[in-house]
């Protein structure tokens, strides 16, 4: 027997705390997750970069918005 199965026994089992609630995650919550996780990365590489290496990333930045404003 499968607990993860969405079978009438399983709910009945749900309702009285037998098996833990099923957790439901839709394509929404896995896509808000995978952003967070990037955003933090993101922040974590930024953190470890100095002043030198922050204003040559902002120049690299500045060079592909123009380049793309160019097209």
């Amino acid at each position: 027997m499968n607990p993860d199965e969405d079978t009438e026994w399983n709910d009945i089992l749900r309702k009285h705390g037998i098996l833990p609630k099923k957790v439901e995650i839709n394509q929404n919550d896995l896509y808000d997750k995978v952003v967070e996780e990037h955003q933090k990365r993101e922040e974590e590489r930024l953190d470890r970069l100095n002043l030198d290496e922050l204003a040559e990333l902002e120049d690299e930045e500045d060079d592909r918005v123009l380049e793309q404003y160019r097209q």
